[in-house]
C-alpha cells in the first residue's frame, strides 16, 4: 500500500507497527524512496526502517500535554469569562446604588436649601434687632454655623446633581410674589453685606402659572 502511494522521485515515510521475530511488537518509522535510472525508468525502491518507538512515545506524550494545556486554558478562560460577568454585575450594581444616592441627594436639595438659608436669614434679621452684646454674639456664632452648614450641603447637593446627569422638573403652580419673597429673604443678608438692596416688585398676577417653584427659586 506504501510503495502505491510513491509518485514521481518523492519519498514517503510513515510510522508503523512491524512485528519481531520473538513475536512482539515494534514500532518503526519507514522511509521508502524510488530509485530511477537517468531515463527516468524506476528501477526499485530503497527502504529504511529504524525503530521509533521512544520518538512515537515522546511524541504520544507530547500531544498528550499539549490537549492538557488546551484544557486548562479553556477552563482558565471560562474561569475569566465569569469572573468578568461578576466584575460586571458588581460594578453595575455600585453605578446603580451611587445614580440612586445622587438621585435622592439631588431631589431632596430644596428640603436641605430652602430652610437652612431661612435659618441664616432670619438669625441675621434678629441679630439687627437685638442690641445686648452677649445676645449679638450669640446669633453672630448661628449665623456663621449656619452659612459654614449651607457651604457643606451645596458642594454635596452639586456633586449630586452633577452625578445624576439630569434634573427632573415640577410641574406646580406657582406664585411668583412668594418666590420672590422668598429669595429677597435668603439673599438679603448676602447682599446687604457687600452694600446691595433687594426690591421686589410685582406685576398683577393675571393668570395660574405652572412650574418648578424650586428650580425657580434656586435660579
Amino acid at each position: 500500500a506504501m510503495i502505491a502511494e510513491i509518485h514521481g522521485s518523492q519519498s514517503l515515510r510513515r510510522d508503523c507497527v512491524l512485528r519481531h521475530a520473538d513475536g512482539h511488537d515494534v514500532d518503526v518509522a519507514v522511509t521508502i524512496s524510488p530509485v530511477r535510472s537517468a531515463a527516468g525508468r524506476l528501477l526499485g525502491l530503497a527502504v529504511v526502517a529504524h525503530e521509533a518507538g521512544e520518538r512515537i512515545r515522546r511524541a504520544a506524550e507530547r500531544e498528550r500535554e499539549r490537549e492538557q494545556l488546551e484544557r486548562e486554558v479553556e477552563a482558565r478562560t471560562q474561569e475569566l469569562r465569569t469572573l468578568n460577568v461578576q466584575l460586571g454585575e458588581a460594578l453595575a450594581s455600585a453605578e446603580a446604588a451611587t445614580r440612586a444616592k445622587s438621585a435622592f441627594l439631588a431631589n431632596m436639595s430644596h428640603e436641605i436649601r430652602t430652610p437652612l438659608n431661612a435659618i441664616t436669614g432670619m438669625a441675621y434679621l434678629l441679630k439687627e434687632s437685638i442690641t445686648d452684646a452677649g445676645q449679638r454674639s450669640q446669633i453672630n456664632k448661628i449665623e456663621r454655623a449656619g452659612h459654614h452648614l449651607v457651604e457643606i450641603i451645596n458642594s454635596i447637593l452639586d456633586l449630586s446633581k452633577i452625578e445624576t446627569g439630569k434634573v427632573a422638573l415640577e410641574a406646580e403652580e406657582l406664585s411668583l410674589d412668594a418666590i420672590g419673597n422668598d429669595v429677597a429673604t435668603m439673599c438679603g443678608p448676602s447682599a446687604r453685606s457687600r452694600g446691595l438692596e433687594i426690591r421686589c416688585d410685582y406685576a398683577p398676577q393675571s393668570q395660574t402659572l405652572r412650574g418648578d417653584a424650586t428650580r425657580l427659586r434656586q435660579a
